[in-house]
């Protein structure tokens, strides 16, 4: 599982083929063998047969194809719920900015997506999965569910993004409204075959082509010369979690999340930094939200001190659930709105530019200039 989480995919098969060999009655090790180990087996097999017979029917090919794609979603950290087409080596998609108040503050980007029968502008958030949109979309492109799938969930057949295409996606479906008027939710993680580039202040979600790997199946991560600046954090489901230092105290998992307006953190964590109080706001959209009183300085990655005056206080217990593990908190937009981020989902790396050149991290003396962070955009 840590093996896992670290994006270390070869490694992880290689010590479920050890604990194979010394103990193959263990159900646990029987388990994850079939899931990981013997599905590995099963696609090197396939794509021998289907190389050696250069004159397989394309329909046989197809359906190969299909089983080794089936089959590779085991290998790896995956949360994908579409067939992506990689027709398309690179693509710049515009941000649409979602302002909320008089001073023009900015507190989500979106995306626009065109389905079957109209376009929605989809909330883009790298703490979701997938795409999520309103009962009334499905409704209006007569979107219906398969047989036997998730509850509150469609089928669609066909989104497009851009140039992009994804074909059979299970979509879910919300009959709450979404913040900022928005239609739904769209994941980055369902752009993860490719490297991505989030400016928020240039207003553009870019696609590069990933580095090629050097095998058929999912390595370990590796550090490219491309990706020589990235830095590695840990990949569970759609989450990237990043470590964080606060207060210079304490050493935590937070997770990337665009969707949010506001940084967040449980209350567990921030009273374990100081013994601090809690101010109550209401929020552009109405909502009624704590934020903690006091300033948080946060150490991430490579980038200068930031100091955040404004931290939401959060439960963070669907978080934990999903990830498995306790999450600290949430890296919102009023952080990364000042930050170019660089994903890649398939290694577990991350890369992050100030958009601002001015506040490059230049040190004088052992002394680093710092962000400070009062709010949102």
């Amino acid at each position: 599982r840590v093996l896992r989480l670290d994006s270390m995919y070869a490694s992880e098969r290689e010590e479920i083929q050890r604990a194979y060999d010394i103990d193959p009655a263990d159900p646990d090790i029987q388990h994850a063998w079939k899931d990981v180990v013997s599905s590995a087996n099963e696609i090197k097999s396939i794509e021998q047969s289907r190389s050696a017979m250069a004159d397989l029917d394309p329909k046989a090919r197809q359906t190969a194809t299909a089983s080794i794609q089936s089959l590779m979603s085991r290998l790896s950290e995956n949360s994908q719920t579409c067939r992506v087409l990689p027709a398309i080596g690179s693509a710049t998609l515009p941000l649409l900015a979602s302002i909320e108040d008089k001073k023009r503050h900015i507190y989500r980007y979106q995306l626009e997506v065109q389905l079957a029968q109209s376009k929605a502008k989809l909330l883009v958030d790298t703490a979701a999965s997938g795409l999520y949109i309103s009962r009334s979309l499905a409704e209006q492109n007569n979107l219906n569910a398969d047989a036997g799938a998730p509850q509150d969930t469609v089928h669609v057949d066909e989104v497009n993004i851009g140039p992009l295409e994804f074909h059979d996606c299970t979509v879910g479906v919300s009959d709450t409204s979404f913040p900022d008027k928005a239609d739904g939710i769209i994941g980055t993680d369902l752009l993860a075959s490719y490297l991505i580039a989030l400016d928020f202040r240039s207003k553009r979600l870019t696609l590069a082509p990933l580095p090629t790997q050097p095998g058929l199946l999912p390595e370990d991560r590796s550090a490219p010369r491309e990706l020589k600046d990235f830095l590695p954090v840990y990949r569970r489901r759609q989450y990237l979690l990043l470590p964080i230092t606060l207060d210079n105290k304490s050493r935590t998992l937070f997770v990337l999340g665009t969707g949010m307006p506001y940084t967040a953190m449980t209350s567990e964590v921030a009273y374990s930094l100081s013994n601090l109080k809690t101010d109550s706001a209401r929020t552009a959209s109405g909502a009624k939200e704590e934020f903690y009183r006091d300033t948080f300085d946060l150490q991430l990655a490579n980038l200068p001190l930031i100091q955040h005056r404004r931290i939401v206080k959060f439960d963070l217990s669907a978080f934990d659930q999903t990830a498995g593990f306790q999450v600290a908190g949430v890296l919102g937009l009023d952080i990364l709105h000042s930050l170019v981020l660089h994903l890649d989902y398939r290694d577990g790396l991350v890369k992050f530019d100030l958009a601002d050149k001015e506040l490059v991290p230049v040190k004088t003396n052992g002394t680093s200039f710092s962000m400070e962070v009062n709010g949102a955009n």
